[in-house]
């Protein structure tokens, strides 16, 4: 397939979706999301790794079955989630602009090639996340998918598509900071990716976005999304890679975090 390279950086304006109710519905989720422990996993097993503890990056290593130091395992128990999830599934028809959205259930999912040569990168197993609550599955968000769409038509002619669409919350917990891009410089695997809307942005400085060549040195675009701001790029088969930068809170007695919803994109 032959996959063409838009570089959209969008507005909620753009959508027309009313994003102060958007924002205050989210916001009245955050404490249904599900932290990440595939994760946390990967950052015990890092710091494993670090520390000689472990001879390779093996991520699915159970931890428990370790033999390890008692002064490791209670700094392992001291880790904590800082990037929390819910999820959603889709399956897309479209005709001209008529937009047929099917949500399904969600599945186990690999969000990077099975065939890359970067083997230590965690998201090559399959990993499940907590269900987007019904609630959540609103005309907003069906307003967002339907934009989405019609914007990668204009790129490309298709009929079919799936999509996961994953709500994440980034912490910077006890003043520390935080990333949604612990792989570094990456790409999703996915034909289309929006890698982040921000929903909500509160008390940080840091999370900026930038894309580079398939060098992974040479930036092309970069900004700091606002709030009601996202960027919609070619990923898997382009030459476009990405990641944003982490967050560190501005007061570190208050509380600080993004909120952002990602689209995961395969044309069928």
């Amino acid at each position: 397939m032959d996959i063409k390279i838009p570089i959209l950086l969008f507005d909620y304006k753009d959508i027309e979706i009313d994003f102060v109710v958007l924002k205050s519905k989210i916001a009245s989720f955050y404490g249904e999301f599900q932290p990440d422990y595939y994760l946390l996993h990967k950052r015990k097993i890092d710091f494993l790794f670090q520390n000689n503890l472990l001879t390779t990056k093996d991520y699915t290593i159970d931890i428990a079955s370790l033999d390890l130091p008692n002064g490791i395992t209670k700094t392992l128990d001291s880790f904590v989630s800082n990037r929390k999830r819910l999820i959603s599934e889709y399956r897309i028809k479209i005709k001209e602009k008529d937009i047929n959205i099917l949500r399904i259930p969600s599945s186990p999912f690999v969000q990077v090639n099975a065939n890359s040569l970067e083997k230590s990168d965690y998201r090559h197993y399959a990993r499940k996340f907590k269900e987007l609550p019904n609630e959540l599955f609103d005309n907003n968000l069906i307003e967002m998918i339907k934009f989405i769409f019609l914007e990668i038509k204009k790129f490309l002619d298709f009929s079919e598509a799936h999509l996961i669409i994953h709500y994440t919350l980034i912490e910077c917990i006890n003043g520390e900071s935080a990333t949604n891009s612990p792989e570094g410089i990456h790409q999703d695997g996915m034909d289309y990716i929006v890698s982040a809307f921000v929903v909500e942005s509160q008390n940080i400085y840091g999370a900026k976005s930038i894309l580079y060549l398939e060098d992974k040195k040479t930036k092309i675009f970069q900004t700091t999304l606002k709030e009601g701001q996202g960027i919609l790029q070619a990923d898997k088969n382009s030459f476009l890679w990405h990641k944003v930068t982490e967050i560190q809170p501005i007061h570190s007695d208050l509380p600080a975090f993004r909120s952002s919803i990602g689209f995961d994109i395969e044309i069928i």
